[in-house]
């Protein structure tokens, strides 16, 4: 769930290129019965039958316009189920049509509408499906939003010509949740409001063989009934808006090349079904041009491509795709300001210092993403024994002890970390912009709620009320820093004691951890020597020797932090602002998500006490993270109930310290002038208009004209 943070990461998310999620601007979700469903969103913006090869349009015509990103380093894969990069899932969402999107209808507002891609209409059958349901034990009585069809265009194809059918779909999703792959991005079919029946339960079990111990055919609830036509029946009811939110997401696959085992690594083995197509991949550069078999495409008279939206934005048919190219360098951070600079690149990430250069220039963008940064550990000591024996740190094992990594987090000024290195000090895991009620209240932020301003109280010690300091938990929340130097030092001290009493530390030695970071960034780098810094001043009377914490970076995090070849790592915490109740799954859940920070945490099978109006329930940290949606034992309670659960599970995760909020993160871009975004309003939904509409003030010829008589910088 947490995403490793390459160089364009904040283009990406400014872009919305795989943006599923919204602010709540949109119109409340419809009741998701029957018609009235399947007309909430747009007629299919593709026609009712593929014209045929001599009727193409040319994508060699007409004017050229390059859209130039950069990344760190260049993805080794771009399927859109494996990739595990900022840079691949690039790719992936450009290759790779989802079966609906999201449009901007008036992005003043955030207005959106839903449109069909792949699919032609998606309709609640619950009532037409009562013997599947029955045969999956999924409980229909007097539901809807149990079963939905999803009729695939006549017009939806492969780059290569040949029609997307239901056996495409079908086993695109059994490859999905392979439970022997257990990827990342299976996990949203499985959980939540649109969990897809059987789905968990295939997904998380092997034989003593390894094959699935269940049968996807019979135990899932996905199926086709004709060659155009799939089922997805949920275990529990979904509304239209989220069902439509969960079919946003690419995950199509061609199965001729996906059996082989190194889909999307190559051109060879890569088959889109997108607006563009992968061209070439060579040394420091991938190139996507656009693929004149998507079905998007209008013939212009002189055969170039064209593409308008079948519904107005902004009070009109705008352009889609006005984009030719998409290449994406490999650049370090430095090298790729340079390339803005001089024109060559055309959208940047400033950071640090940088920002404030940038933020008075007409194409900065900033807004709030929906990460929290932070550092988590693995707590195994056995595991951290075995690090400190062969993976080059010293005495990490000291972050088994609870009052240690308690300690690391009061010795955080978060204040002063946010000024050398840009976000807001946070102290939870769920951002400040998930919305508990996306679709019916656009204002339910959860962090505001005066359940989850109690539950951060109650954490801190800060008593609010007569006789207090404060009137209310507004007030006292809004008064945590996080920072307690003082309290920071005694519990270094008493680490200390445990440790050295335990044989598995001895005062005075030197504590160096090498840490997992994304990419290479200076960023990163600052911030383990802020880090040390924090650390070190609190810990220097404690009976510790010296601290330090290394950065080593282009490590794929959780996973490393997971196995045991790093005791700590430095990423975000991506938490969906649209369902933030199934959020917590992510450090939690091992099953759901293995070879991660749920599976290093320490805390999966821990028992914590929840009273739930007045009565005490025990259950295990994963059982209560996966109790709030789907079929959890507490998923159909009145939405107060489960945001007291979700506030109290927060708090605890928290207070285990495992996992250490820092900040908020903000995204920001420079974009060069040559093109523009739709819009400067962000979106979570559909971002600042995506790829799909960028729109560019010089086509290439006039760009390079433009730069030639700049004679240098023409950004600034």
């Amino acid at each position: 769930m947490k995403r490793a943070l390459a160089l364009l990461a904040a283009c990406i998310m400014a872009l919305g290129l795989f943006s599923a999620c919204s602010n709540g601007g949109g119109k409340p979700g419809p009741d998701p019965s029957g018609t009235e469903a399947a007309n909430t969103a747009a007629p299919s913006q593709f026609p009712d039958s593929d014209p045929n090869d001599d009727e193409l349009p040319d994508p060699t015509l007409g004017e050229s316009y390059t859209l130039d990103l950069a990344c760190a380093k260049l993805p080794a894969c771009w399927d859109p189920q494996r990739a595990d990069t900022e840079a691949g899932k690039l790719i992936a969402s450009l290759i790779t049509a989802p079966l609906v999107k999201a449009q901007p209808v008036d992005t003043e507002t955030g207005e959106f509408r839903w449109t069909y891609e792949l699919a032609q209409s998606v309709t609640d059958v619950t009532e037409e499906r009562t013997a599947e349901l029955d045969r999956l034990g999924v409980d229909r009585t007097g539901k809807t939003g149990l079963a939905f069809e999803i009729k695939l265009s006549p017009s939806a194809r492969w780059e290569n010509g040949e029609r997307i059918t239901a056996d495409d779909l079908v086993y695109s999703m059994k490859a999905l949740l392979d439970p022997a792959a257990k990827l990342p991005a299976g996990a949203a079919f499985v959980t939540g409001s649109t969990a897809l029946a059987g789905g968990f339960e295939y997904r998380s079990r092997l034989n003593a063989a390894g094959f699935p111990s269940v049968s996807f055919e019979r135990g899932v609830g996905f199926f086709k009934t004709d060659e155009s036509t799939v089922v997805y029946i949920c275990e529990a009811p979904a509304g239209f808006d989220d069902i439509m939110r969960l079919l946003s997401t690419p995950f199509i696959v061609y199965r001729p090349y996906h059996e082989g085992g190194d889909y999307c690594t190559s051109p060879e083995n890569t088959m889109g079904c997108g607006a563009y197509r992968l061209d070439s991949v060579e040394e420091g550069e991938i190139v996507l041009t656009r693929d004149p078999r998507y079905p998007g495409w209008e013939r212009a008279e002189d055969g170039s491509m064209t593409a308008f939206t079948a519904e107005t934005v902004n009070g009109e048919h705008v352009l889609r795709y006005q984009t030719t190219r998409v290449v994406l360098h490999e650049l370090s951070h430095s090298a790729a300001e340079q390339e803005l600079l001089a024109g060559r690149l055309t959208v940047w990430e400033p950071e640090g210092e940088e920002i404030k250069a940038y933020s008075a220039t007409s194409g900065y963008s900033e807004y709030s993403a929906p990460l929290t940064s932070g550092v988590f550990f693995n707590t195994d000591p056995e595991v951290l024994r075995a690090a400190d024996k062969t993976k080059g740190n010293i005495n990490s094992v000291v972050l088994s002890n609870l009052n240690f990594r308690k300690a690391i987090s009061l010795s955080i000024d978060r204040a002063a970390w946010c000024q050398e290195l840009g976000g807001k000090p946070f102290l939870g895991l769920i951002g400040p912009t998930a919305l508990y009620d996306p679709w019916n209240d656009p204002a339910s932020y959860f962090c505001e709620t005066e359940i989850y301003l109690q539950a951060l109280c109650a954490l801190y010690g800060v008593g609010y009320g007569e006789g207090t300091e404060f009137i209310s938990s507004r007030e006292a929340s809004a008064s945590i820093t996080g920072f307690n130097e003082a309290q920071a030092a005694a519990l270094f001290r008493r680490a200390c004691e445990e440790l050295t009493a335990e044989g598995l530390y001895t005062a005075g030695d030197t504590v160096k951890i090498r840490v997992a970071c994304p990419g290479r960034s200076a960023a990163n780098e600052r911030a383990m020597a802020l880090l040390s810094g924090f650390v070190g001043e609190a810990a220097k009377e404690s009976g510790f020797g010296k601290v330090i914490f290394e950065c080593i970076g282009d490590i794929r995090v959780e996973s490393a932090v997971a196995a045991g070849d790093f005791a700590m790592g430095f990423a975000p915490f991506e938490a969906d602002p649209l369902h933030p109740f199934d959020s917590l799954r992510a450090c939690c859940d091992p099953v759901l998500y293995p070879a991660s920070e749920a599976e290093c945490s320490g805390i999966a099978e821990k028992p914590l006490t929840v009273s739930v109006q007045g009565t005490e329930i025990t259950m295990s940290f994963k059982e209560w993270s996966r109790s709030m949606t789907g079929a959890g034992r507490f998923a159909e309670e009145p939405i107060g109930i489960r945001l007291q659960i979700l506030a109290e599970l927060e708090t605890a995760v928290i207070g285990e310290y495992c996992r250490i909020p820092i900040s908020q993160q903000f995204r920001r871009t420079a974009m060069n002038r040559k093109a523009q975004p739709i819009t400067q309003r962000f979106s979570p939904l559909y971002g600042l208009g995506g790829v799909e509409f960028t729109v560019y003030n010089f086509n290439d010829t006039e760009w390079e004209s433009f730069i030639a008589s700049a004679g240098g910088q023409v950004y600034k």
